[in-house]
């Protein structure tokens, strides 16, 4: 599980907006850092957080799709 000091600091590589951190139910040492603005969420796995925008998960509606998002800056 990310430390919560760690995720305050982290940003959007997109648009440097804060993420949220969702942990995985199952495992511990994985889980998403979403960012609400840009619609995306970067995977966390072994407690590092993969923050490629190339990797990003885009978000639509409540379904994930593991598509990089349109129209990167």
């Amino acid at each position: 599980m990310l430390k919560p000091q760690l995720v305050e600091i982290l940003q959007c590589v997109q648009c440097h907006g804060p993420l949220e951190y969702q942990p995985d139910s199952h495992d511990t040492t994985r889980g998403k850092l979403i960012c609400h603005n840009c619609r995306i969420a970067f995977r966390v796995e072994n407690d590092i957080p993969i923050l490629l925008l190339d990797e990003a998960l885009s978000l639509n509606g409540n379904d994930e799709t593991e598509s990089a998002p349109s129209g990167e800056n």
